[in-house]
């Protein structure tokens, strides 16, 4: 910037005229010569500050330059490091990643091995519960079957007055004598009160007895159902063949259907072991093992 203002050269007062007393076209004359040295000197002035204003422009832009490189190399340099940290990191990181990756595609393979044997033995409990309910299923129908014979002469006496020595076999056998009124004797194994505990109500329990003979049970059962309702001492006596429970649920479940068939005429029914209605209609034998389908066959056909 000096080198450049070292070619200007200053002057403070206007060049005059070397003679003295001249006329009025010199005066004329110096006077341009001075507007021209006036106009000379703003031009250098008006030069002197461009000049100064590109040098401080240019100096101002090298300065910025300079810092503005400097500033980046330090914010490059901050970047640059934490990228590496930050590469490193993810290097660390994909590392264990990997790792864990590796374990767990060995316990999935160990989990399929694991689910495929227990698969297997699934199958194969299925195939054995399978045979096993099938079992179980057979075990039940020959137990209830056993059940049942075993109780074909048990008989089921209700309403009999609970009093000491109302339910051995000879109080037993001479109750059915007198309300059946039979000619001979009943001889009667063994004879009992129900398990159950005794009702509020006051109201006795059954007594299940177990006749000696077969035909002697058939005999009493025909007659209760022919001789109507069976008086002693005041009390209605009700005898009926003694069921296992599920079978007597079932019969049970028939009750609503031989009420209705009570008393049409043409209309046979009887209730067949273990637990199957008959229903004989105009020449025709239906048998049902549904009460549900029983009742709808007796509404939509009989009644």
């Amino acid at each position: 910037m000096a080198n450049n203002l070292r070619k200007y050269k200053y002057t403070d007062k206007p060049a005059t005229s070397k003679t003295s007393g001249g006329t009025p076209s010199n005066k004329t004359s110096s006077t341009s010569e001075m507007d021209e040295q006036v106009k000379q000197q703003t031009g250098m002035m008006t030069d002197i500050k461009t000049e100064l204003l590109l040098s401080v422009k240019a100096e101002m832009t090298k300065l910025f330059q300079t810092e503005f490189k400097s500033i980046m190399a330090e914010e490059f340099n901050g970047v640059k490091s934490e990228l590496q940290a930050v590469r490193q990191e993810i290097a660390s990181n994909t590392s264990a990643l990997r790792s864990d990756l590796d374990l767990i595609r060995t316990t999935v393979s160990d989990m399929e091995r694991g689910l495929s044997g227990c698969s297997d033995d699934i199958t194969e409990l299925q195939n054995t519960v399978r045979k096993l309910e099938e079992n179980v299923q057979s075990l039940q129908e020959k137990c209830l079957d056993m059940e049942g014979r075993m109780r074909r002469s048990n008989i089921r006496l209700l309403n009999v007055a609970e009093v000491d020595g109302s339910s051995t076999p000879t109080s037993v056998s001479k109750l059915i004598k007198e309300v059946l009124k039979m000619d001979k004797d009943v001889l009667i194994d063994r004879s009992h009160r129900t398990l159950q505990v005794k009702r509020a109500d006051g109201k006795p329990r059954a007594i299940v007895a177990k006749l000696h003979y077969y035909q002697d049970c058939v005999e009493i059962l025909r007659l209760a159902r022919e001789s109507g309702p069976l008086q002693h001492k005041g009390s209605t006596i009700l005898i009926f063949p003694d069921y296992p429970p599920s079978i007597a649920r079932a019969r049970s479940a028939f009750n609503e259907v031989r009420k209705l068939l009570r008393g049409w005429d043409g209309v046979h029914y009887g209730l067949l072991y273990p637990a199957r209605l008959r229903i004989t209609y105009k020449g025709k034998d239906k048998q049902f093992q549904d009460a549900i389908e029983a009742m709808a066959y007796v509404k939509d056909n009989i009644l």
